[in-house]
């Protein structure tokens, strides 16, 4: 079960910004337990690998001022962690969550060509609407955000949890061609 919502916007004028919040519970129910010596049984609720809870996104676009060719826009994602069993223990060794998922992106674009430009009158340029070469960079901040959890398992039978790190910062380059 869950609510979904995302508002949608221009803040500048001819540029996309929105801001989303998700509320997310998946869960399954396990086979009743004896809860006491009484005979009473208890319905267990366990968490779904995908039960993330929250998820909260940002984004933004912008003109650099002055230039309606230069563009930057910025995202923001924050989302709640995974649950971590461990292996072959089944659901009752629901011990924790992996961190919450955190990332902030950053983008710088500008347009080639494109609109009134003289150039778009030339053959090879008529059926282009506008030619865009732009920047991104994923992660900015480099956070160090792991998904899932490699098992180590000791001597003494003991396992232990290090995390999967996903990537870290990333370099992109993009050419956005509209026909």
């Amino acid at each position: 079960m869950g609510v979904d919502l995302k508002f949608f916007g221009e803040f500048v004028p001819g540029t996309d910004s929105w801001f989303s919040l998700s509320l997310m519970r998946s869960q399954q129910t396990m086979d009743p337990v004896l809860a006491d010596v009484g005979g009473n049984f208890k319905e267990i609720k366990a968490p779904m690998p995908n039960d993330q809870l929250y998820n909260i996104s940002l984004y933004f676009q912008d003109y650099f001022p002055g230039n309606k060719r230069a563009m930057v826009n910025l995202k923001g994602l924050l989302s709640g962690g995974l649950p971590v069993t461990v292996p072959n223990k089944g659901w009752e060794s629901y011990a924790r969550r992996t961190r919450p998922y955190r990332r902030v992106d950053v983008g710088f674009s500008y347009q080639i060509v494109g609109g009134q430009d003289a150039i778009m009158d030339r053959p090879f340029f008529q059926n282009f609407k506008n030619i865009w070469l732009g920047v991104d960079v994923f992660n900015l901040f480099d956070i160090a955000n792991s998904n899932s959890y490699y098992w180590i398992t000791d001597v003494y039978d003991q396992q232990h949890a290090v995390p999967n790190y996903l990537t870290g910062r990333q370099l992109n380059l993009k050419l956005s061609v509209d026909f």
